[in-house]
This record gives structure tokens, C-alpha cells and sequence, in this order.
């Protein structure tokens, strides 16, 4: 061990007998009334001509589409009502919502679509506008996920157990209380966490606002977090010797005494079930403080968001760690009750190498589960809450087995509760029985008396490390439609706002999504300031390729070489499924050999060092699906060509999908006039996913580029015009010969290609 880490790891010792524990529960303040100083400012002063921005901060200047959504959210904010903002690419709609919601004086949750926008606000956005208000530099603060923050117990566990290792001379993972992740820290990485630790007790201790409480998610890969990052199944409370160094705890007591809390969709919903903010009693927050209002960005993300969080799971992988959680555990509680826990804990295992075995046939598939369930299962019976008659006998049995194995688990972890504690091992009892209640909830859900008959899919995907088991609600409409009722009537502001939240210029979907009713919300539209019809040309045709042709992506790389060989700048190439994206990097590296790299996901780079090269390189190509469609920002030239393989409808195989459709079907229709799903959820979802993906060329007034769209549809079908209308107004190029007259008259060509 050097000496670096010696003396980190005193440090971290000594402080145990000087720093403050955390309160058993973070308060926050039990109003949603203003809790802050109200500035006396109109938006039009901070964002306006001659206002503060414009005085203050290099290069602004008024804008006017960011000036009407700001009035029209200070509005919200002042009246307590629910504002629908879509705010087209460039309108600045951070500093639209941030000026308002600060200027109020109320405690302003921001909710974001994920960790990479959290940052930004933190690092970029925040410290600016708080600055330039003149507002404490300490009074914002972000809140992420339990498991981004680095558990010091654990640290030390994993120091242990790479000592233990070495002194036996080589890894033994025969010893399943000791995880193979601990072959990804050596010596030196260990060193590197503790020093990281030691700089993060002190900032924590002296109230740094630049603290990042010790996260981990840029920092190591996700192996290691889920290795040493905080968890509840084995959180030790006030048993934990490094409880009052808790980074999770010190950023809960941050956040709840902050005036604006940066959190993700994930963290929102998770709030939304522990604590009704909007009771006549306001009960004592967990999370978050309780607002006087919301900021939803990126909106358009929040009903698969809550689907997600609303999902029961039972994965071979979860199973699996807390298996290995309790084993560990029990170790160390030597003088516990270990025999049995550790039979049922056998008897689970073995239950979960059998249903492996089981799916072996289906890896890399997705399938209602009633398709295991029964033999006689039809994906095209016309009504979805359809029964079946012929069980699948192995199947069930292998689930019967796995039932009283969990049954008997949840006997033994209810008796060491019982002796040693709620928390050493409540966490596991109740991850087991919930593990428990979603497998008899996929076994019913074709049943009219079960909760979920008619309004939740089981699903069973089997890839190549295991197993998952869902229980995914169709819609979120319903428990959404609550929570906006409830702000409405206790005058919280709560703002949705994207640059993608409309179709046609319409929120009849975001509507439909969330249970927004009509008349109960206001809505303000302001379209990107960009000059596309000067910047952009928009290319489609349906001569590419049909949908259904197997060589299709080499039949577009080919057609467009031409258009890509003469690009100066950078390309992403866009697809809707993973095979699409190979067959794609494999036609383009074909095309450019070494002239240009190309960047493909899913090869071992994570996205956002594959992002971050290709922004280096200037001149790279980049294959990528759902990823790269959205939240991706490459500015100037490293980006002037977007190629979009299909459009992206939602595959109508996909279990959750297809029955949403069904089920939509079945509500809506009416004696004579049936409405389709096609209009109101395929068609909708996949044009704001294209606006999306459209929405990653241009992201600064002086920045030009190229779009393809090779999909013939968009041409040739009716609905094609959905999707031309929705977009930003493109040149629009009749010939692959016109694209590239425009592209050499913009400047995007290299200086050696010919002028056509």
C-alpha cells in the first residue's frame, strides 16, 4: 500500500470522531410557499434587450422565441398551473425556465432525461445564472441515483477482499461471497478511490458547493460502481462505522435545504412514491423538498421514463447479487442463524440455473410471457386480454419450483430480521418479496381478477448473460394524471418543456401520454431561431432501398458514396436496430478503409468516449442507434452529415408495444368507427423520435449540414407528410445531385472535390 493511500485512509478514520451524522431522516421544509428571497426583476430585465444578460455575459443578445417562453413560464410560476413549452433547437430554454423559477423565490425542482444533462446544468448553466443574480453560490444542488455514490464500507470490503486474494496467491471465484468485479480494482485503482474519498470527506465537511459527494459514474466503469456504489440491500444505517461520512446522506441533507435540485426522471418518480408532496399535511420529505414548482426538460422522455420506474423486474442478474449480498453478509454475522438462510439461498440459485437452461433456446429474444406460458399462444389474436388453453408444463414447473424457493428465502430473511435486525436484513426481505409478488403477478396477468389483467405486459427477454422477467405497465396516464391534479389544486407550477414535444404543432400526444386534461394546461410554442432553409437541406427519395431488403444498408452506403466521400466534416449514420448498425459499419469501413475512422456502438467504447473521438478526429464517422438519436451535442463542423436509416417506428413484435396498441384499440373504439392505433401512438412516437434525430445537425446559428432520410416511405406512403410537416422547414433537395450542389456552395465539401 503506498503512502498516499495510508494516509488517505487515516484521514478517513480520524473523521469519524468529528464529522456530524446525517439526521436519521433529511427534513425539508414543510411549505410549498416561496422559502427564498423573491427577486424584485421581470424576466424581460435578466433576458431582455439592455438586461442583465446582455450587460453581463459576452456574446448574448435578445432572443425572441427564449423571451416568449420565459414570459409565459413566469406566468405559470405566478398563477400555479401547468405549462406545456416546446422550445425549438437554440431558443435557450435553460436560462428560459432557470431566470423565472429563481426570480419567484420558490424551492424550483428541475427534473432532466439523465445524468449527462444533470452535469451540464450543474457545472454550465447553474453557477452562471446564480452568479449573475447575485443568489448564493451554494444554494442549487444535484441529486442522482443512490448507486452513483461511492460507499466507503464497501471500498474498504473490496480492499479486504484484493488482500485476501493476494495472499492466496491467485482470484479464487469459486467463493461466491467474494465478486469477480473485484479482478477489475488493483492496488494502484484502489490507491486512486481512497485519495478521491479523502478529497470528498473534506469538501463535504467544509460545505464546498463544487462537491460531487463522491459520484462515480463518470469516474469508473459500471462494473466497479456496481461494485462500490451505495445500494439498499446492503446499507448498514447506524450499524455502518462509516455512517457519518455517508456521501448519499450528505447529499440528500444538500438537496433538501437547496433552492433548486437538479434530479433525473428515474429520481422524480422514485420520490413520487415515497412522499405525497401535495397532502393537506405535507409528510416529512425523503428525497426531495417539498416545491412550489417543477421543471420537467426534455418532457417528451417521461412516459417511458415512468413506465421504467413502474416496472416489477425479477432478472437472473438481480437474483443473482443478492444471492451474493446475502452470502457475504451472513459471513460476516457469523454467529446468525446461518444454515438454513443459506439452504433456501442454494435452493434459489439452482431454481434460477434451471430456468436459465430453459431459455437457452430463446437468447437474443423478447417475448410476451404468456408465449412461455401456454402452446397454443397467438401474437396475432385480434384481442389483446385474449385466453389460452394449452399450458407449457416445463415452463410453469420451473416457475412453481423458483416460487417456493423465494417463499422459503423470504421465511429465513423474515427470521434474521426478526434477530438481527431491520437493518441488516430488511432490505433483502423485501427485495425477495417483491421478487416473489412480480413472478405470481406474471403468472396471472391473463387473469380477469389479478391487478394487472388489461393494464400491464409480462415480458421475457433472454440475452446472452441471463434472463429478465417484467411486469411493464402499458400506460402511465392514470397515476401522471393524479399527480398533475393534485399540484393543480395546491397551486404548484409545474413546466414540461422540449424541443420535441408536439406533432404537427399539436400536443395531442403529450396529452394522451401523461393524462393531461383538456383545458387544465397552457402551452407555448417557440421555433428554433436557426435559419434551416439557409443552413440545411433535407433529402429524401423513394428510390433507397425498401425496409424489408436484407442488403438495404449496403444499398444506401452505396448509393450516398459518393455525397460521403466528399464531405469535410464528420458523419453520424443513424439506424433503428443493432443489426442495421453492423451491417452499416461494416459497408462504411468497406467504403473508406483507412481514410476515415469509423465509430460503431457497441464495440467496447462507452458513448461518450466514442462521442468525444470522433468530436476530436473532425472528419470520422459515427454508427449509432437509439443512443445518438437524442441528448447528443456536436457542434460546428465535426458534424456536417446526418444519414437516417428508417424511420423510427417501434417495432410492432415488441410485446409492450403491441399491446399498448391492442389495448388502445379496445378503450377508444366506438360501434362503427374503430380508431387507430397507428395514428395515435406509432405514427406520434416516431416522428418526435425523428425530430430528435434531425435535431443533431444544427445546434448554433452558423452551423450548416445535410440530412438524408432513406427511407422511401416518407415519400411514397401517405403518411410521409406527418413526418415532412413536423420537421423544421429544410431546403428541400429533389435529386442526390442537388444535395451535393448545396452541400459544395455551403462549404462542406473538401477544397479537391470537383464542382458539380
Amino acid at each position: 500500500m503506498t503512502d498516499q493511500s495510508v494516509m488517505a485512509q487515516d484521514l478517513l478514520k480520524e473523521s469519524q470522531t468529528c464529522a456530524t451524522a446525517p439526521a436519521e431522516e433529511p427534513r425539508g421544509r414543510n411549505t410549498r410557499q416561496p422559502v427564498h428571497r423573491a427577486l424584485t426583476l421581470l424576466p424581460e430585465q435578466v433576458l431582455g434587450r439592455g438586461g442583465l444578460c446582455e450587460r453581463k455575459l459576452e456574446g448574448f443578445r435578445e432572443r425572441e422565441g427564449q423571451l416568449k417562453v420565459t414570459c409565459a413560464i413566469s406566468r405559470s410560476i405566478e398563477e400555479g398551473t401547468l405549462l406545456l413549452a416546446e422550445a425549438g433547437t437554440g431558443t435557450g430554454k435553460t436560462f428560459a425556465y432557470l431566470i423565472p423559477a429563481l426570480i419567484s423565490g420558490h424551492t424550483v425542482i428541475v427534473s432532466t432525461a439523465g445524468k449527462a444533462l444533470q452535469d451540464q446544468l450543474l457545472h454550465k448553466d447553474l453557477p452562471v445564472v446564480f452568479k449573475l443574480l447575485g443568489l448564493p453560490r451554494d444554494d442549487y444542488a444535484v441529486l442522482k441515483g443512490r448507486s452513483n455514490y461511492l460507499c466507503l464500507n464497501k471500498l474498504y470490503r473490496a480492499q479486504d477482499e484484493l488482500h485476501a486474494q493476494q495472499r492466496r496467491g491467485s482470484l479464487d471465484f469459486d467463493d461466491e461471497a467474494v465478486s469477480a468485479d473485484t479482478a477489475y480494482l488493483n492496488e494502484r485503482q484502489l490507491d486512486e478511490l481512497f485519495e478521491f474519498a479523502r478529497i470528498r470527506i473534506l469538501q463535504v465537511q467544509s460545505g464546498d458547493p463544487e462537491c460531487d459527494f463522491a459520484d462515480l459514474s463518470a469516474r469508473v466503469n459500471a462494473r466497479v460502481q456496481a461494485r462500490l456504489g451505495s445500494d439498499r440491500l446492503t446499507c448498514r444505517g447506524k450499524k455502518c462505522s462509516q455512517r457519518g461520512n455517508c456521501f448519499y446522506y450528505a447529499a440528500r441533507v444538500r438537496a433538501l435545504a437547496a433552492r433548486v435540485v437538479v434530479v433525473n426522471h428515474a429520481l422524480f418518480f422514485e420520490d413520487l412514491h415515497l412522499v405525497d408532496h401535495f397532502s393537506k399535511e405535507p409528510e416529512k420529505p425523503l428525497l426531495l423538498p417539498n416545491y412550489g414548482t417543477i421543471i420537467f426538460d426534455e418532457a417528451h422522455e417521461l412516459p417511458d421514463c415512468g413506465r421504467s420506474h413502474l416496472t416489477q423486474q425479477l432478472s437472473s442478474a438481480q437474483v443473482q447479487r443478492v444471492l451474493n449480498d446475502l452470502q457475504a453478509l451472513l459471513k460476516e454475522e457469523r454467529e446468525a442463524l446461518t444454515g438454513a438462510a443459506l439452504q433456501a439461498r442454494a435452493q434459489v440459485l439452482e431454481c434460477l440455473m434451471g430456468l436459465d437452461w430453459y431459455f437457452e433456446d430463446y437468447r437474443g429474444t423478447r417475448h410476451n410471457i404468456l408465449f412461455h406460458r401456454y402452446e397454443d399462444y397467438d401474437e396475432d389474436k385480434a384481442t389483446p386480454l385474449a385466453r389460452f388453453e394449452q399450458p407449457k408444463e416445463r415452463f410453469l414447473n420451473l416457475c412453481r419450483l423458483l416460487y417456493r424457493s423465494l417463499h422459503d428465502l423470504e421465511n429465513q430473511l423474515f427470521e434474521l430480521v426478526q434477530s438481527r435486525g431491520e437493518e441488516l436484513y430488511g432490505a433483502m426481505f423485501d427485495e425477495v418479496a417483491l421478487f416473489r409478488e412480480t413472478l405470481v403477478g406474471l403468472m396471472r396477468c391473463d387473469d380477469p381478477k389479478s391487478k394487472y389483467y388489461g393494464t400491464y405486459v409480462g415480458t421475457a427477454e433472454v440475452g446472452k448473460k441471463g434472463f429478465e422477467l417484467k411486469l411493464i405497465p402499458l400506460e402511465i396516464a392514470g397515476e401522471f394524471g393524479t399527480y398533475l391534479r393534485k399540484a393543480r389544486e395546491q397551486r404548484v407550477a409545474v413546466i414540461m418543456t422540449s424541443a420535441t414535444l408536439t406533432v404537427k404543432g399539436r400536443f395531442d400526444k403529450l396529452r394522451l401520454d401523461l393524462g393531461i386534461e383538456k383545458r387544465q394546461y397552457q402551452s407555448v410554442i417557440a421555433p428554433s431561431p436557426f435559419d434551416y432553409r439557409r443552413n440545411c437541406a433535407l433529402y429524401c427519395s423513394d428510390r433507397f432501398p425498401l425496409t424489408d431488403d436484407p442488403h438495404r444498408e449496403r444499398g444506401i452506403v452505396e448509393s450516398l458514396s459518393e455525397l460521403m466521400c466528399a464531405m469535410q466534416g464528420g458523419i453520424f449514420f443513424l439506424t433503428t436496430s443493432r443489426q442495421a448498425l453492423q451491417k452499416a459499419a461494416a459497408a462504411l469501413r468497406e467504403l473508406f478503409g483507412t481514410s476515415r475512422e469509423v465509430f460503431c456502438q457497441y464495440e467496447g467504447l462507452s458513448n461518450q468516449t466514442m462521442l468525444e473521438r470522433f468530436k476530436e478526429r473532425g472528419n470520422a464517422v459515427l454508427v449509432g442507434t437509439s443512443s445518438f438519436w437524442a441528448g447528443v451535442d456536436v457542434p460546428g463542423q465535426a458534424l456536417c452529415l446526418v444519414i437516417i436509416d428508417k424511420l423510427p417506428f417501434t417495432s410492432p413484435g415488441d410485446p409492450l408495444f403491441a399491446m399498448r396498441c391492442r389495448s388502445y384499440e379496445l378503450r377508444q373504439a366506438q360501434p362503427g368507427s374503430p380508431r387507430s392505433s397507428f395514428r395515435a401512438l406509432a405514427l406520434p412516437e416516431a416522428v418526435i423520435e425523428l425530430k430528435q434525430g434531425v435535431g443533431r445537425l444544427i445546434r448554433h446559428e452558423h452551423d450548416c449540414g445535410a440530412l438524408v432520410i432513406c427511407d422511401p416511405r416518407i415519400s411514397s406512403k401517405g403518411y410521409g407528410s406527418t413526418f415532412l410537416n413536423s420537421l423544421p422547414e429544410m431546403h428541400r433537395c429533389n435529386s442526390l445531385a442537388e444535395l451535393m450542389e448545396f452541400s459544395k456552395n455551403m462549404g462542406l465539401f473538401t477544397p479537391k472535390t470537383a464542382v458539380f
